[in-house]
């Protein structure tokens, strides 16, 4: 896995959230505890001050749970998105590769047909006129798949193909 696709490791992250997150916790029931719930008690009474701390730290809580999970799930789909993406680029690579060494086993199977057949027509001096004519037509042939195949080795993005 490449993890040199994140901007910032996730490991990273969850170490930062592991003590950004208790702090900031602590510094947020240190100051109600010490403003706002002496005022409370002092200006409404124990039943708001009461009720005050129900709903603070009923909805705090989980509100401070829900934004870790939030942000922790956000983080695990980019890294998801990430490996993904890595995977495919992976993928592409092996199939350039296989491409490329399918093309150039044709084209030396082509070039191996080819010379046979130049080998055929000079070795035998008495082949009919319709035969010469047939292996210089399949010659003329495979010299095109060959140009072909080459061209296409060479830049995979050509899109040139012989209009014969």
């Amino acid at each position: 896995m490449n993890t040199k696709l994140l901007p910032v490791k996730i490991s990273a992250r969850i170490r930062l959230m592991k003590w950004m997150f208790p702090l900031s916790i602590a510094g947020l029931v240190i100051i109600y505890q010490l403003i706002v719930t002496n005022w409370l008690h002092e200006t409404w009474g124990g039943t708001v001050h009461f009720v005050a701390e129900l709903l603070f730290y009923g909805t705090a809580g989980p509100l401070f749970a829900y934004l870790i999970l939030d942000i922790l799930e956000r983080w695990m789909e980019e890294r998801e998105t990430s490996e993904l993406q890595s995977k495919v680029l992976e993928e592409a690579r092996q199939r350039v590769n296989a491409s490329r060494q399918l093309s150039d086993d044709a084209l030396q199977s082509l070039y191996a047909a080819s010379v046979y057949l130049s080998s055929l027509k000079l070795s035998d001096n008495e082949l009919p006129t319709e035969a010469r004519k047939t292996i210089n037509e399949t010659e003329r042939v495979l010299g095109v798949a060959m140009r072909d195949l080459r061209q296409h080795l060479q830049d995979p993005n050509c899109n040139n193909h012989h209009k014969d």
